[in-house]
């Protein structure tokens, strides 16, 4: 599945939007947690704010409608929140799924269904959820030329900790550095980091393909402020970082990263800062 997986893994779209809950109040952005989640087992970790609405997203793109029609009627999903089920596909329709629309990939036409659900509002603390999707038949997309076996496709398991009053995008977890492990963008660092790190976002950060900003992600891939991804080093102007996005690299503005202290792991270890390609 490594294939798919690098393709969606760069379009996952983490998009704030803030909605007033009432005057006095006002609702954290949308939380997507995608069902794909990489490798088997995968697991994957998320700290929202208890006011955050939390919808469980995956997507499928295919080169023709049919294909895409195809790969609904054979896939069933299989949710479990906290070990009770939560979700089950009945039948060969699936309601989650969205009417099938365009898409561009790499200048290539193809068709795409986006499948969410909303999840119930969680208490605070640590929720669990698994996900199995299965094929009941081979299932072609078009775009790769074997067509992708019944059985097991995705086996992930994805968790949620529920935090009140954590707030707009976790940006205290992500202290400020000092100027030798995390320079000035463009500037030489004094000390070299070579080891991979989790880094956690400050502000918002647009994705790339390249350290280049004449080579963004298509169709754009904002990453939200709070959000924590593995970060391997720097181009050699030192103005990006290239992190993992699921199983795929993107670059992103050096500006927009900062270390990451969770009280566990990780106390504000420097980010790599070393040169890679």
């Amino acid at each position: 599945m490594f294939r798919k997986l690098i393709m969606v893994g760069l379009l996952i779209i983490l998009i704030a939007a803030l909605v007033p809950a009432m005057a006095s109040a006002r609702q954290e952005p949308k939380v997507q947690v995608t069902l794909w989640n990489g490798e088997a087992m995968a697991w994957r970790y998320y700290r929202v704010d208890s006011t955050a609405p939390v919808e469980l997203y995956y997507f499928w793109f295919a080169q023709t409608d049919q294909q895409v029609q195809d790969f609904i009627a054979h896939a069933d999903f299989e949710i479990t929140l906290d070990g009770q089920s939560l979700f089950a596909t009945q039948g060969d329709v699936d309601a989650q799924w969205q009417p099938i629309g365009d898409f561009v990939l790499k200048s290539r036409n193809l068709k795409r269904s986006e499948w969410a659900y909303t999840l119930p509002p969680l208490a605070p603390g640590e929720h669990v959820i698994h996900t199995v999707i299965t094929l009941d038949a081979d299932v072609s997309d078009g775009v790769f030329s074997q067509p992708y076996p019944a059985g097991t496709l995705h086996n992930t398991t994805n968790v949620v900790t529920v935090i009140e009053g954590l707030g707009k995008p976790a940006v205290s977890s992500a202290q400020t550095t000092p100027s030798a492990t995390r320079p000035k963008p463009g500037t030489p660092p004094t000390v070299i980091y070579d080891d991979p790190v989790v880094g956690t976002f400050v502000k918002n950060a647009k994705t790339y393909w390249a350290p280049d900003d004449n080579k963004p992600v298509d169709p754009e891939v904002v990453l939200p402020a709070g959000l924590t991804l593995w970060v391997f080093g720097m181009d050699e102007t030192y103005s990006y970082y290239k992190v993992m996005l699921d199983i795929a690299f993107v670059w992103v503005h050096a500006d927009t990263l900062g270390t990451t202290n969770d009280g566990m792991v990780w106390h504000n270890d420097p980010l790599p800062n070393i040169v890679i390609e």
